[in-house]
């Protein structure tokens, strides 16, 4: 009788279990159009919006410029928060994000050569360096693991706000020496902590917190 009961209790707590599946992913699909989900699409408008601001640039329009610079930073900002909410998050977002954030990255630097020469060319060193630091973190990647790095660490979240601050600050009010030396101090942190991710980690990873969130299975071997 024990035996039947526990039976019987087991298969209720399957049925609710795969309802409740079911039901999540009914959800997950209103948040899917053509194949990407909402947090996708907010990556996407960062990619295709590229060409626009390069028009921009090459046109000189600042202001122009300036604002769709600002919603591209917006998207960044809250795509990945959207993706967790809902819990649509994926590597093909991850992936997406990526791509999104380097080409917002290049566009920026871009533009910032065309409308604010002079503070490139009088922290022309430190930019440079930190440029080249990101670059060889890249190539790094590609040669360990084929493909570029997509880790979305807490440290490079911080980092890209404050780059994106920065950007913004000078487009819109002026240089802050106090954002220039944060947005410098966390960009040397975060990618040198990717650095070491890509030495460290025992394969191709997405999405990971940091250094310190790392789990032992996940890191590589060196014996």
């Amino acid at each position: 009788m024990n035996r039947n009961q526990g039976l019987k209790n087991l298969h209720h707590r399957n049925r609710i279990n795969n309802k409740s599946t079911f039901k999540l992913n009914t959800m997950k699909q209103r948040y899917y159009l053509a194949g990407y989900n909402l947090a996708d699409w907010l990556s996407i408008y960062r990619i295709i919006s590229f060409p626009v601001l390069l028009y921009f640039v090459l046109m000189g329009q600042r202001e122009l410029f300036s604002w769709f610079l600002l919603a591209s930073f917006f998207t960044d900002a809250i795509d990945g928060f959207i993706a967790r909410k809902l819990h649509i998050e994926s590597e093909t977002g991850a992936k997406l994000d990526s791509v999104g954030d380097t080409l917002t990255l290049v566009i920026s630097v871009t533009g910032l050569l065309q409308f604010e020469w002079a503070f490139i060319t009088e922290h022309a060193i430190a930019l440079s360096t930190l440029v080249s630091l990101y670059l060889l973190e890249m190539l790094l990647s590609y040669i360990r693991f084929g493909k570029a790095s997509s880790f979305h660490t807490y440290l490079d979240k911080v980092s890209l706000f404050m780059q994106a601050l920065l950007i913004l600050s000078l487009l819109f009010i002026g240089y802050n020496p106090w954002i220039f030396y944060a947005a410098l101090i966390t960009g040397f942190a975060s990618t040198i902590e990717e650095i070491i991710l890509v030495f460290s980690l025992d394969k191709y990873r997405t999405n990971i917190k940091g250094l310190l969130w790392l789990d032992k299975h996940k890191l590589r071997s060196f014996n």
